[in-house]
């Protein structure tokens, strides 16, 4: 394997004799990785070797570039060593390659001079401007995200552009299992129609069976036979690694709770963005090691260290925020496992390293489970559809046409979903049909803002929308908002009841207690709905990690416990915001602050906050209304006219009593859909003033119901066709 990666590299390393009258193309290749992690050889470190000197002395740059995941659980010791290397690489995100190309752009157009430039290969670690002379190795990506999309686009534009340049020397080459989207050959191609590229196949060199040396469990009942596998370890280290099913992880975490004293040691729980999930394990650490992966995780399959047994539980379905036809609208639902991902999947069944390995199919045989499921969804068809798009349409400034780009990338089966996006981006005023329509400086909040909330073009709106005129306050809450959106408010506030609205209803104490709880800028708003209350409550969470627990919040503290690490997540994410915008010019307060902020917000500050987030969640318009002779509002939402049923925590029908309008407004970021249940539900219901509605309408839609002015007329499939209801 050794040999015939080091020809690969050095063969796409040979100079290609430049020719008049033919235009000069960067070198482009492929390599084909097992579907199991390679430790050794290690990749990055054998590709640095493998690169030849240089005939003119100067050393190519070597940047490797690896997905979110994949970086998350890179060995911090191997990552030193490598960047010791001699031809001192670097190791990036597809966000930071972006980032990168994005800030080498010099004018419009497409062309060398578009572009800064240098060729010293420390200009990249000095001023992050793009070597000219560089060796690029893009670790693809499964779930096609938009930064792994947009940073390719960016590199084959910038590659293609400069190439021309005689001192330049680019390489690229691109790496993954089979099965993963490619996108580079499909942009080079549409700069060089003619051009080559050579691919190294290295899983034809490794493991062909990933059950060669595991037990396979049929048994459906997975849990006993885990509980008995925990009771009957006596101190060896076992792994368990759960692919999707977190009623069964939470099963084993209570099995392991009860059984403390007899287990003598808890278990240790990891998820896919942990190191210690990966760790081997060694004296001292915990002998029993639960690691739950998303059932579409995008991780190459490990080989753990250290461990005796090694189980591994495949996943049938999971939950994810995804596009859904029946509700026209991102819902957090459940899907049926992909083929492709059950695939990748069953390669975690390869343990080399363990004395016994065992697999459970949950009732199947290993071909029949990889046999079910229907095609792999990509983020940028789906939850980051919006943010790509909006992207891409910027990009245009670049020569890029993003009809080309949404043409290739955006598979027939999502045209329908891709019309109602670009749809919804021009209602909203992010494009138009020439291209991006954002006014600075929101444009460039924007763009900044997408990857940090994971290209869910809602957030970064809300934040970006008159960043040059609103005032620091306004600005700092809506930054702790869509933070704290984007990390989960169920993750960072856990709420320790079944039924909270329910809990609400028994002890009438508990609603009041979180109104009073709340503090700093926002809390005024408290009593409008789940952001604003989730919020406060966030906030006074974390005054109170600094003191000892007040007795008068007793009942809420009973309810309601904070998170510590997707507290830290929240409150370093908006750290990262206000670093990433006050770099690119925008006033804000550095970081959480939640001490210095005794005051609040005034009513015309409130009024801001309230219009922003109408507008960035126009598509989430929910209106409520009492339909005749009932007691309860009945709601939909206003674009798609889809009904919700749960409505948040708050007493709707009282507000909409108060109010005395017709019908009551709000708005949600999470719409949800339990597997068997026909409704969807809206816990994150938070109030907008029926005037912000009125005054949008009057100035863009004065001659049509709200309802028209929304419709996009898309036609969408009836139903999902993997979505999993509870019987498959």
């Amino acid at each position: 394997m050794l040999h015939e990666l080091r020809h690969f590299i050095g063969s796409l390393c040979v100079p290609v004799p430049r020719q008049r009258g033919i235009f000069p193309k960067p070198a482009v290749g492929h390599i084909r990785l097992p579907p199991y992690r390679l430790v050794n050889p290690n990749l990055m470190k054998e590709i640095c070797d493998a690169i030849p000197p240089m005939e003119d002395a100067r050393h190519l740059q070597p940047l490797f570039v690896l997905p979110d995941a994949e970086m998350g659980i890179l060995d911090p010791e191997m990552g030193d060593k490598l960047i010791r290397h001699p031809l001192s690489p670097e190791i990036i995100t597809f966000s930071d390659l972006l980032m990168a190309l994005r800030a080498n752009r010099k004018q419009a157009g497409s062309s060398r001079h578009a572009w800064k430039g240098s060729y010293h290969p420390m200009s990249w670690h000095q001023h992050a401007i793009m070597p000219r002379r560089a060796f690029v190795v893009i670790h693809l990506d499964s779930q096609v995200s938009a930064d792994n999309v947009l940073a390719q686009i960016a590199l084959v534009q910038w590659a293609f552009d400069i190439v021309i340049d005689t001192k330049c020397r680019l390489h690229i080459l691109t790496m993954s299992p089979n099965g993963v989207r490619n996108v580079v050959p499909d942009l080079v191609k549409l700069r060089s129609p003619d051009i080559v590229i050579p691919e190294l196949d290295l899983a034809a060199l490794g493991d062909l069976d990933p059950v060669a040396n595991a037990r396979v469990v049929q048994n459906q009942d997975v849990a006993s036979q885990l509980q008995r596998a925990i009771w009957f370890s006596h101190g060896r280290p076992v792994a368990i690694i759960c692919l999707g099913d977190k009623p069964l992880a939470r099963e084993l975490i209570q099995f392991c709770k009860r059984h403390k004293e007899s287990l003598g040691e808890g278990i240790l729980e990891c998820h896919r963005d942990e190191r210690e999930a990966f760790h081997r394990w060694k004296e001292g650490l915990s002998t029993i090691r639960l690691t739950l992966l998303d059932g579409n995780c995008p991780l190459i399959p490990t080989a753990l260290e250290g461990f005796d047994q090694v189980h591994v539980v495949l996943g049938h379905n999971y939950q994810e925020v995804a596009w859904n036809n029946e509700a026209e609208q991102l819902v957090y639902f459940s899907r049926v496992t992909a083929r492709d991902e059950r695939r990748d999947h069953i390669w975690w069944a390869r343990q080399p390293n363990a004395r016994e390995t065992y697999v459970y199919t949950g009732g199947s045989e290993v071909q029949a489970f990889l046999g079910k499921g229907h095609y792999r969804h990509r983020h940028i068809e789906d939850s980051h559809m919006c943010g790509f798009m909006a992207s891409a349409m910027d990009m245009a400034s670049w020569g890029i046409s993003p009809g080309d780009v949404f043409g290739r990338f955006v598979r027939a089966t999502e045209s329908h979903t891709a019309k109602e996006m670009l749809h919804r981006l021009t209602v909203q005023g992010v494009i138009s049909q020439d291209g991006f329509l954002l006014p600075e400086p929101d444009a460039t909040a924007f763009k900044q803002l997408l990857p940090l909330v994971n290209y869910d073009h809602r957030l970064a709106l809300f934040v970006a929308l008159d960043s040059g005129n609103s005032d620091t306050m306004v600005r700092m809450v809506k930054i702790q908002l869509a933070a704290l959106i984007r990390s989960g408010f169920e993750q960072v506030l856990s709420i320790q009841c079944p039924d909270l609205k329910a809990a609400m209803e028994t002890d009438t104490r508990l609603l009041s207690q979180m109104m009073h709880a709340c503090v700093g800028y926002g809390r005024r708003l408290a009593g409008q709905g789940t952001m604003w209350l989730v919020l406060g409550l966030w906030k006074h969470f974390i005054n109170a990690e600094s003191s000892s627990p007040n007795q008068e919040f007793k009942t809420l503290y009973d309810v309601v416990e904070l998170d510590q690490s997707h507290s830290h997540y929240a409150q370093t994410l908006v750290d990262r915001m206000c670093r990433d915008l006050g770099r690119a010019g925008i006033a804000v307060p550095r970081g959480v602050n939640v001490a210095a902020e005794v005051g609040d917000i005034n009513e015309t500050q409130a009024r801001q906050l309230q219009a922003h987030l109408f507008r960035a969640y126009l598509y989430q318009l929910i209106g409520g209304k009492l339909l005749d002779g009932e007691t309860k509002l009945s709601h939909k939402i206003i674009a798609t006219d889809t009904p919700i049923g749960k409505m948040g925590v708050l007493d709707l029908e009282e507000m909409h009593r108060k109010e005395g309008a017709e019908m009551i407004f709000g708005v949600c970021h999470l719409i949800n859909k339990d597997p068997g249940e026909s409704v969807f539900s809206a816990p994150d219901w938070t109030y907008i003033p029926a005037e912000i509605v009125a005054e949008w309408k009057n100035q863009n839609a004065p001659g049509t119901s709200l309802r028209d002015a929304l419709t996009s007329g898309v036609q969408h499939p009836e139903g999902n066709v993997d979505e999993f209801r509870g019987d498959s």
